[in-house]
């Protein structure tokens, strides 16, 4: 599991640390807190809109996120190419 702070600014994910989605046209690549990193349409070889795994400051990227500190875990589900992404909220501490 991952552990993410939305107060942080973020920094580069592994490649590791993507997914890929597609529909044998174009794909995109999801990171493990679920945001969109790079993005190709309507082809592979179309423009990107997204390219924050290139570009972490410019490159652009779709998330929605928590608001307060949460983990996350990706995988693929058996047998099949649908791609899963699971959050959790981390219980925030009593001021």
């Amino acid at each position: 599991m991952n552990t993410h702070n939305p107060q942080e600014e973020r920094d580069y994910v592994a490649i590791a640390d993507h997914g890929l989605i597609g529909n044998l046209r174009t794909a995109a690549l999801v990171s493990i807190d679920g945001s969109v990193e790079s993005y190709c349409v309507p082809n592979f070889d179309s423009p990107s809109i997204f390219a924050r795994i290139l570009d972490k400051d410019k490159g652009g990227h779709f998330s929605i996120t928590p608001t307060i500190s949460f983990t996350t875990k990706q995988n693929y589900l058996p047998s099949s190419n649908v791609l899963q992404t699971k959050c959790v909220l981390l219980p925030t501490p009593p001021y």
